[in-house]
């Protein structure tokens, strides 16, 4: 998995997410972004067709504690569909792309 900036409040990530050591990488950019003054974050998933709880927390945690506006680009159906039934859809902004 990589994960890397793509704007002042974006980041990509490509490749499938697995583990502690994706889910820490995926915090440090995300937290870089927000350190750099980003009240909204956009992730896109170019790959995954999983998200561990780790990240789903981190990202809940950024919603409801931090007030950070999430929007998260999905390719993948079975991450979109994880998301859903998750009921993460409205929460987490999730969208197809």
């Amino acid at each position: 998995m990589e994960v890397k900036a793509t704007g002042a409040s974006e980041v990509t990530i490509t490749g499938n997410i697995q583990s502690i050591e994706d889910y820490q990488n995926i915090k440090d950019v995300v937290r870089s972004r927000i350190n750099k003054g980003a009240s909204s974050i956009t992730i896109r998933i170019s790959d995954s067709v999983s998200m561990p709880s780790s990240v789903i927390g981190f990202l809940l945690k950024l919603v409801h504690v931090d007030k950070i506006v999430m929007s998260i680009l999905v390719r993948d159906d079975r991450l979109y569909n994880l998301m859903e039934i998750l009921n993460l859809i409205t929460i987490l902004n999730v969208k197809k792309m």
